[in-house]
């Protein structure tokens, strides 16, 4: 019901600013603020049934009468009561609601009006049947859903089917004992009772004719004996009968409870427009964790105890924070140290590529992973690309990450998507009246990248004892660098010099990796490639693409 109203107000969005529009921004504002009945409202919305549709069904009787008919005119009174059931649950929920729109939705599921239906129900339906999507509890919810003594000759027809049904239990457990099986009974609706063994019991049953109707799945055999068919065949004429009976019963339930028809609709368009009231107040989780700060501002640190705390509160562990909330995750990854393997003939970089490519086979959304200063291990240009893709990688993964990088483009690229959440580590840099830096490490995080504009490495040098002369020419190559940026930003031309300038140095960067590394093989086609790929990105870069 809920998806139903959200389609229709996007291809017919509201006009009306009073009318529509500003209550519902109301009622998104105080959902957004009073989380515990944000919480319950989308509790109770799990438990409903989408009984839009068959309202109109209970509006009009068929005149041909059918046992499956009869049976959907059960199944369409039992969705009526567990979706009340639900209404009143929902009313409760609402209850500290004081948006208008959200009041009108509490009243239009009072529980009067909630009463008032459900007496007419459980005066004529036990009160504590429910509509069930199991094939076998369904049937057995409508063979008992009339409530005892209303029709005698239906009672004794219900005894019937209880007997017979316990026929067949003790027919399995019988043949079990006779055979040194274990045989399961399943039920469908196309076969009704049927049993499942495994392989190694059906091959040991004796007579070898015994079992008919034989299926082979993965691992077990799904199958039936004679004897089975037959009080199978038994089993639902009598359950046929049964729902015969009690659909006489039901047509004067359903007569009833057409007078509350319209009001059942109402409760149905208020039940999907709080659906889609919910919907626009649940807020993006953030599952992925960008983090940047000053280096020893405490970033690894950082990072390092959301894993420890992760697996202290896992384990029934209290942990040191004054409130904490935590998802079960079922794999924890790491790529933190950044250490050669010289056993194997491997570089730092090669560890983390390898570690890398672990992690992004086995991560899925159940998953904890934990990054420092990926990219690091190689040149800056190649490192940041990296990164990035990687970085992509994880955020379609859906899995909880911690991200940390001094890669400060790497954080304002990624800074608009969906579930990224940027923090730094937050410091104090002032100069003291002699001109020395003074720092300190607040050891806190604060929403946002670290800024560029602070020169922390910088200060961090100075406030060690770097020869002045060093720390001067530093701080000038980093304002030339801060004005050719802004000169390439405001000139297009500069940007394309540029851009070009990256594109050859990255040509050069391959050629010279290929002369070393390449194979003599497939040295030809990957020169080719390198071709095609530059004079098309070249092309582009000449047409402002």
């Amino acid at each position: 019901m809920g998806t139903r109203m959200l389609r229709s107000n996007i291809l017919q969005p509201p006009t009306l600013y009073e009318s529509f529009m500003a209550p519902r921004y109301e009622a998104v504002e105080e959902l957004t603020i009073n989380d515990e009945m944000f919480l319950g409202i989308r509790k109770t919305l799990r438990n409903f049934l989408d009984v839009e549709k068959l309202l109109t069904k209970l509006i009009t009787i068929p005149v041909i009468s059918a046992i499956s008919q009869a049976e959907n005119q059960i199944n369409q009174v039992l969705m009526i009561k567990s979706f009340l059931e639900a209404a009143k649950e929902l009313h409760v929920a609402m209850g500290p609601a004081i948006a208008p729109l959200l009041v009108k939705i509490r009243e239009l599921c009072s529980l009067e009006k909630i009463a008032e239906m459900l007496q007419k129900i459980t005066t004529v339906l036990e009160s504590d049947v429910a509509y069930t999507k199991s094939a076998l509890d369904l049937r057995n919810q409508r063979t008992f859903a009339v409530r005892s003594g209303i029709s005698g000759v239906l009672d004794v027809s219900r005894q019937a089917y209880k007997e017979l049904t316990e026929e067949i239990h003790s027919y399995v457990e019988q043949l079990n004992e006779k055979f040194g099986i274990i045989a399961t009974l399943k039920f469908d609706n196309g076969r009704k009772y049927f049993l499942k063994l495994s392989i190694g019991d059906y091959n040991s049953v004796d007579p070898p004719g015994l079992l008919i109707n034989v299926a082979k799945k993965r691992g077990s055999i799904e199958c039936q004996t004679l004897d089975l068919v037959k009080l199978n065949m038994r089993l639902s004429d009598t359950s046929n009968e049964v729902v015969f009976r009690s659909d006489a019963i039901i047509e004067q339930l359903i007569t009833a409870l057409q007078a509350d028809a319209s009001h059942l609709f109402k409760m149905c368009e208020s039940v999907g427009l709080m659906d889609m009231l919910a919907s626009f107040t649940q807020l993006k989780q953030h599952c992925f964790h960008i983090v940047t700060g000053f280096n020893m501002g405490g970033k690894s640190t950082y990072i390092r105890a959301i894993a420890l705390l992760q697996i202290m509160a896992q384990i029934g562990c209290f942990v040191p924070a004054e409130y904490a909330s935590f998802s079960v995750v079922h794999n924890i990854f790491t790529r933190i140290s950044l250490n050669d393997n010289i056993e194997a003939g491997l570089s730092s970089f090669s560890v983390e590529m390898r570690d890398m490519a672990f992690i992004l086979r086995n991560v899925d959304q159940q998953s904890m992973v934990i990054i420092d200063e990926l990219g690091r291990g190689t040149s800056t240009r190649d490192g940041l690309a990296i990164a990035m893709a990687m970085a992509e990688a994880l955020i379609q993964s859906k899995a909880f990450v911690w991200f940390a990088t001094h890669f400060l483009d790497l954080a304002r690229a990624l800074a608009n998507r969906p579930g990224v959440l940027n923090l730094h580590l937050a410091t104090d840099c002032s100069i003291s009246e002699a001109g020395v830096p003074h720092i300190t490490m607040l050891y806190k995080t604060e929403r946002g990248p670290e800024s560029d504009e602070q020169n922390y490495g910088i200060n961090l040098a100075k406030a060690m004892g770097l020869p002045e002369i060093m720390i001067r020419k530093a701080e000038e190559f980093v304002r030339a660098s801060r004005l050719r940026k802004e000169a390439n930003r405001q000139n297009p031309e500069a940007q394309k010099l540029q851009r070009r300038r990256q594109l050859i140095l990255g040509l050069h960067e391959a050629l010279k990796q290929a002369r070393v590394d390449g194979a003599e093989d497939a040295l030809p086609g990957y020169l080719k490639q390198l071709q095609h790929e530059f004079v098309t990105q070249m092309a582009a870069i000449e047409d402002g693409g």
